[in-house]
This record gives structure tokens, C-alpha cells and sequence, in this order.
């Protein structure tokens, strides 16, 4: 499965490949709240229209997605340093990079490590990075170099290596405390922002920073909206914006042009699917129905603008 866009809570990476194949062609595919980019990483990559048009209101988001497209996170010339709860606290509201690629679950509130959890995660951090040795491993030795282009073979070794030593008498404390390092999801995360370089010779990307009706729309646009789950506006007023879904819907349907929306029941059924919610517990995992609908002149749309989700 193709990974699209960058880490972002609520991404439609994993059905974006569906959501493209079903939209209809035209001139310029508007991904009006583009959030995590994926929609129109995708997009872009089908070729599928002249110009991709992404959009969103957060000011954060546009600076680093142009960043990673410009290969500001590459290895070549990006090694990042280990982002502290202190530090992660402090920058959240104005750095795009430490809001989100250093949030659990991306969500771009909660930092991502617990308190106990973090020494350790810092550790395997500074290893894989620097070379730094953690206290109470001496045997953990490597001979791939510490430079950007062995980072990631560096995360498998140290991954590797505590799946290989899990037969050996440690004592209980240190077993847990290695097994801890199996994973560096920054390094993960790190990755799927260098993918967005190969988008950096394509110049029929437009970016910007608006609220959706101030929106224009062109001859041949296909316009998108994935809005945020309504039942996340109250629990995360940062991911739901505060968004006032009553008048959304009022302007929708008072469009002269089709309107798409994700996992809504408004409108007509373009495409649905099963698809396994990266969001679930780790060995319990959740399917859902995704769904794409659309509001023209050719549906009515419900008696009162009321959210209907699929699931």
C-alpha cells in the first residue's frame, strides 16, 4: 500500500489510490481541506488533472509539506535531533515539523512519548543518530557508519538485535528497556516526509491558506472536502478547528457545482470500501467503511444538515 502525504491524524492515505480513481477527471482537482497532504500527493502522482489545487486553513501545514517537497528532510542534509516533551510543548503552536512528527498518534496535541518511556526512546535516538552508547548495552555494537545514509539500516540492526538477544538472561528491567528501542518511529515518520522530494520537479501544484468559502471556483474544478470528524471538534478543538459543520453543509448543497465528500452521507454514493483503520490497537485491527459521496443537482440532499456518518 502506497503511503502518501505526511504523518497526519486522520490521513486518507490509505484510500486515497480509491478516492483518485473515482473522482472525475477535469482541469484542476481542489483538495479544499487538504490537511495531511495525501489526497493531493496522490493526485499529483495519477496525473490525472492539468493542476491540483491543496488547501488548508492551518498556517503550519503549508511550510512543511513545501519543505519536505524541497528535500529539507532528506538524509543527505537533514539529521534531526531528539525533540523533548519540554521542548515538543513549546514549539507545537508555531513549528509544523515538531507538531506533528513528534505527536502521538499525530494528532499535533499530545507528545508523543510518556514520561517513562522517554529517557529510553531518547537513548535508541542518540544511538541511531549519533552513535551514542546506551548505558547498560555494551555488546550493542554496529559496524554500519553513523552518517545519513545508514540511518535507517541502523534502526534495523538495533531492531534486530533485540529481537535476537530476547532468548539471553537479561534481567527483566533491561529486556523491557531494550524492547522499548525495537521501534523509532521518528525515523519512520522521517522517511514518509522525504518521500514528498520526488514531487519537487512538478509545478502544477498550487498551496494555499484559506478558509474554504473564501474558495473560487473554476471552470473544470472537481472539488473535494474531507472536513474533520464531527465527533473530534469537542475532544480536539485543534484538529476540528471549531468547525461549525451546520454551515458547511448550507453551502455545500447550495453549490452550482458537484461537491465530494468523504465518509458523509450527503449526497449520492460514488465508492465505498472496508478498509483497516491504521488508528486501531496493534494486534486488534479495526475495519471501517470509507466512503466517497457527492452533492449535485442530480440528489437531494437530507432534510436538515446533520452529520450521518458510516460508522
Amino acid at each position: 500500500m502506497a503511503m502518501y502525504g505526511i504523518p497526519y491524524q486522520g490521513s486518507k492515505s490509505a484510500i486515497a489510490d480509491d478516492i483518485i480513481a473515482h473522482l472525475p477527471a477535469g482541469n484542476r482537482l481542489v483538495d479544499l481541506f487538504g490537511g495531511g497532504f495525501a489526497i493531493s500527493h496522490c493526485a499529483l502522482l495519477s496525473r490525472k488533472w492539468k493542476q491540483v489545487l491543496y488547501n488548508d486553513i492551518n498556517p503550519l501545514l503549508i511550510p512543511l509539506i513545501r519543505g519536505a517537497i524541497a528535500g529539507k528532510y532528506s538524509y543527505e542534509q537533514f539529521v534531526p535531533e531528539f525533540i523533548s516533551r519540554e521542548e515538543f510543548f513549546a514549539k507545537k503552536d508555531t513549528d509544523g515539523y515538531v507538531k506533528w512528527i513528534w505527536s502521538f498518534g499525530n494528532d499535533g496535541r499530545t507528545y508523543m512519548f510518556s514520561k517513562n518511556v522517554e529517557p529510553m526512546k531518547r537513548a535508541g535516538h542518540e544511538w541511531v543518530f549519533h552513535n551514542t552508547p546506551i548505558s547498560g548495552f555494551h555488546n550493542l555494537k554496529c559496524d554500519l557508519p553513523c552518517d545519513a545514509a545508514h540511518f535507517s539500516e541502523r534502526r534495523k540492526f538495533l531492531s534486530y538485535y533485540t529481537k535476537a538477544h530476547k532468548s539471553e538472561r537479561y534481567e527483566l528491567q533491561q529486556l523491557q528497556q531494550l524492547q522499548r528501542l525495537e521501534r523509532l518511529q521518528r525515523l519512520e515518520q522521517l522517511e514518509r516526509l522525504e518521500r514528498l522530494q520526488q514531487l519537487e520537479r512538478i509545478t502544477t501544484l498550487e498551496m494555499t491558506c484559506m478558509d474554504y468559502r473564501d474558495y473560487k471556483y473554476q471552470d473544470g474544478d472537481v472539488v473535494y472536502c474531507d472536513i474533520p470528524y464531527q465527533n473530534t471538534s469537542d475532544r480536539n478543538p485543534d484538529y476540528g478547528i471549531n468547525f461549525d459543520f451546520g454551515a458547511f453543509y448550507g453551502w455545500a448543497v447550495a453549490q452550482p457545482y458537484p461537491v465530494y465528500f468523504s465518509s458523509y452521507k450527503l449526497g449520492g454514493l460514488v465508492w465505498s470500501g472496508e478498509k483497516i483503520s491504521t488508528m486501531a490497537a496493534a494486534s486488534n485491527s479495526l475495519k471501517r467503511v470509507e466512503a466517497l459521496y457527492c452533492v449535485d443537482d442530480h440528489y437531494n440532499p437530507p432534510p436538515k444538515y446533520i452529520q450521518l456518518p458510516m460508522f
